[in-house]
């Protein structure tokens, strides 16, 4: 299935109307994506973001075209010669000719793959014409087939150094790990041929895209390639595979294989930091599929008491809000009580500072105990700044000592600095010096 249709007419559409010249970066062009998405939406394109590797998709292909690619070629050149001359003359284009410019540009990518590969040929062949125009296309239609054809735009940037300036190994990168979820062997022995004909930093791009490429649906193969892939620090990427398993049989799998590869080493240190890591990059992914979903996976995961504990640490960054009043919950019944109380003033802390109504909500209904003066204590020091008379009354709930104390003292410290009169009432009530 072609997929990138719509989306890379509109970043060429865009390119070219900005006034976008010569050796625009791809990578630039990919962090324009939000801007485009937004774009596209407004045209009444359909786009899929849930892919990491492909950020810029559409919906299926409309129809196949019967035109001929070097006739293509030539419209798109005499179109871009008529739009540069009109840029340089400071006028704008008039309606038939942009209907006709964006004509061209479905026209071309609706393409078959051989055709495609014929008008990337002939637009490269005549880019001194109408450069920055055929540039663009060039690009735009490699981000389309690279896609469905990793190969193949692989060799084409190969067999064509020239075919991308700048870009060229952004690409390249893309297109490896694409040909990894399919063939992870056979792309990571063309990374060991090939490999030398790019800059080191290139290299460990391409192969830290294999091994991801393997990790979507062979974990353990992904460890392999690590091993062998001559990398001196795998830390890190060991800990990025983690992210990329889309069930939980394969996430488990992952974890197990994770743990294995780093078993033998010696320093204690190093292997309880790679096991912290592991459980950085299992969270976003993990905690993203929804409370029930997650906390059942990690029933069974058999996560030391160290890992249950930096996951609950890293889940404010992850927390689905509807959800985070459950986890914090969980975080009280999973976790011994003084490394749940910690956790919970954190989670509570960041989900007050982002939403202090829904935390108060929660905070409301939930249960009285120990989680849950450690939760008042957060909450009260996070809303003290713009709630002042909201956070006392909840420091007041808690039982008369320690933790009371401390949390007017808290209230004290961060009261609104625009009423000082209030905070000097506030301190000469509670005896706070």
């Amino acid at each position: 299935m072609r997929t990138s249709l719509s989306v890379s007419i509109v970043i060429l559409a865009m390119a070219a109307g900005l006034g976008w010249h010569l050796d625009q970066r791809l990578v630039e062009a990919r962090t324009l994506s939000g801007k485009l998405v937004s774009e596209a939406t407004r045209s009444g394109i359909s786009i899929d973001t849930s892919n990491p590797t492909y950020p810029l998709r559409t919906s299926k292909r409309l129809r196949e075209t019967g035109d001929n690619p070097i006739q293509l070629a030539a419209e798109f050149i005499a179109a871009s010669k008529e739009r540069e001359t009109l840029m340089i003359r400071g006028a704008k284009q008039d309606d038939a000719l942009q209907k006709r410019w964006t004509d061209l540009l479905k026209r071309m990518h609706l393409l078959d793959f051989n055709q495609t590969k014929i008008l990337i040929a002939e637009l490269h062949a005549n880019d001194n014409f109408a450069g920055s125009y055929c540039r663009s296309a060039i690009a735009s239609l490699l981000m389309d087939l690279v896609v469905d054809r990793p190969q193949t735009v692989l060799a084409l940037l190969m067999e064509s150094p020239d075919l991308m300036k700048n870009g060229r190994e952004d690409l390249i990168a893309t297109a490896m790990t694409g040909w990894a979820k399919e063939d992870p062997l056979a792309a990571f022995d063309w990374i060991q041929k090939n490999g030398g004909q790019f800059p080191e930093k290139t290299t460990l791009t391409l192969k830290r895209g294999v091994v991801y490429g393997a990790a979507v649906t062979d974990p353990k193969l992904a460890f392999d390639l690590l091993r062998g892939s001559g990398i001196e620090d795998t830390r890190a990427i060991a800990g990025g595979i983690l992210a990329y398993p889309r069930t939980p049989e394969t996430r488990t799998a992952a974890l197990a294989a994770y743990r294995e590869y780093f078993a033998t080493l010696e320093d204690v240190k190093a292997r309880n930091y790679a096991g912290l890591l592991a459980v950085e990059n299992l969270t976003d992914p993990l905690v993203k599929e929804g409370f029930a979903a997650a906390t059942q996976w990690l029933a069974g995961a058999n996560l030391t008491p160290d890992e249950l504990k930096h996951f609950a640490d890293h889940l404010p960054l992850s927390a689905k809000a509807a959800e985070r009043g459950q986890w914090i919950d969980w975080i009280g019944k999973t976790l011994p009580p003084d490394t749940a109380a910690k956790c919970i003033w954190q989670n509570v802390t960041a989900w007050a500072k982002a939403d202090y109504q829904a935390a108060g909500r929660w905070l409301a209904s939930t249960s009285d105990g120990p989680m849950k003066i450690a939760a008042i204590r957060a909450y009260a020091g996070s809303v003290a700044s713009i709630e002042p008379e909201t956070a006392t009354q909840w420091a007041m709930t808690l039982p008369p000592g320690k933790d009371r104390d401390q949390t007017l003292k808290t209230i004290h410290s961060n009261w609104p600095k625009e009423d000082p009169a209030g905070k000097e009432a506030f301190a000469k009530k509670h005896g706070i010096k």
